[in-house]
């Protein structure tokens, strides 16, 4: 009897072993979202994921709200998935991806990714009088949680048979609301200061020798331009960015001169744009 009951014990540990390892959950191992600057028409959006366990189907979610499901073939452990275009904000525009995986033996999993979608503003093109080609952007314009920060860049090249002179400016400007048409205006400055090159900093023009190509870029988070804080509940801030790039020289003994300028135009930023 005492063997038997030993024996009993003994398979009724190796018995609770089994039911600890079959008991394992099928966990999501990696999870990111790919996406690009909005050139006009969205951008394409697609998604990587892999799982420790064999994949069934994956339920996808963009915001909270239900778009579509993938299938995968039995042994899928890890997958890519388009999930389509999306369109972007020159301040930014967020998607909060959510994937839920049905796995093939184990319960589901879900895992979260959110993405910001940019629409950068551009001016290019070749100048009219400088035969130079010229290219401007504002890449974006958005609040951090504490400052407004300015991307841009520009360039310039020199397709001419002439050395042309270039310079590249970036301007970011804090506006005031008008209380009598609530329309956005510079605040205290007369005419638009947008266009004007930052004060206090000169212009620096370079040479352009004929075949050669000039750059500049900035992603600036300028004090002047910090708050300090959040956005706050009832409070309307307005913020513009302004990217200019400009060419001149002389030709046949006659100044010349073009000018691109990328203008975000004046946004408005509320408790919104707030980082989550």
């Amino acid at each position: 009897m005492l063997r038997l009951k030993s024996i009993g014990i003994a398979l009724s540990i190796i018995c609770s072993l089994c039911f600890v390892i079959n008991s394992h959950a099928a966990s999501i191992t990696s999870f990111s979202v790919y996406a690009g600057d909005d050139g006009g028409s969205g951008t394409t959006t697609s998604a990587s994921l892999t799982a420790d366990e064999d994949i069934s189907f994956i339920d996808w979610h963009i915001n909270d709200k239900y778009k579509f499901s993938s299938m995968h073939n039995n042994g899928t452990r890890s997958v890519y998935v388009y999930l389509g275009m999306y369109s972007g904000d020159i301040k930014g525009k967020k998607y909060r991806i959510r994937a839920v995986v049905s796995f093939v033996e184990s319960s589901d999993e879900e895992a979260s990714y959110t993405i910001t979608v940019y629409k950068p503003k551009v001016t290019s093109g070749p100048g009219p009088k400088t035969g130079a080609y010229g290219y401007s952007e504002v890449s974006s314009l958005y609040f951090n949680g504490s400052s407004f920060v300015m991307s841009g860049s520009a360039w310039a090249c020199n397709d001419t048979n002439e050395t042309l002179r270039v310079t590249a400016w970036f301007r970011q400007q804090k506006y005031a609301t008008d209380i009598k048409d609530d329309v956005p205006v510079a605040g205290g400055l007369d005419g638009d200061p947008r266009r004007d090159p930052p004060i206090n900093e000169p212009l620096v023009f370079v040479d352009l020798p004929s075949n050669q190509r000039f750059d500049d870029s900035v992603d600036s988070i300028l004090t002047e331009f910090s708050i300090g804080r959040l956005i706050g509940e009832n409070e309307t801030l307005f913020y513009d960015a302004h990217t200019h790039l400009q060419v001149f020289g002389h030709i046949d003994g006659k100044h010349v001169e073009d000018n691109w300028e990328a203008d975000s135009e004046v946004k408005e930023f509320t408790k919104d744009d707030n980082p989550d």
